[in-house]
Formats: C-alpha cells, structure tokens, sequence
C-alpha cells in the first residue's frame, strides 16, 4: 500500500478492511479509513476507523469523505 500511495498520483484517497492490520494500515498512509463490521472481525478491531459500515452497500451512499 505504501508504494501505491507513493507512487500513484493522487488527492485523496480512503481504505475499506474488516481487520485491525487493514485500519493500521489505513492511517500510515494517511488515508480516510472504513471498517467493514460484518465477517469475522471483532468490534475492536474498527477502533481507530473514521467510518463503521454493517453493510458494503452503504459506502456508496456515503459523503462527506
């Protein structure tokens, strides 16, 4: 991910992960970040998410990112 956020032009950019390490990885690189909280993870793992979504369709009805 890091290489891709160098590499790649952009303005912004955002992380969608149902994992701790997904999250993490989201905030190294400086990028606005959604937990997905259906699946396997535990609540805790979104602790550090902007945005928790229990359905993949709400992403596409998000603003404000």
């Amino acid at each position: 991910m890091r290489i891709a956020c160098k590499d790649i032009a952009h303005e912004q950019g955002f992380m969608v992960g149902d994992r701790l390490t997904d999250v993490e990885a989201g905030r190294q690189n400086g990028l606005y970040v959604i937990g997905c909280a259906f699946g396997f993870a535990q609540a805790e793992e979104f602790a550090g998410a902007d945005r928790i979504v229990k359905k993949f369709s709400e992403i596409l009805t998000m603003s404000g990112m």
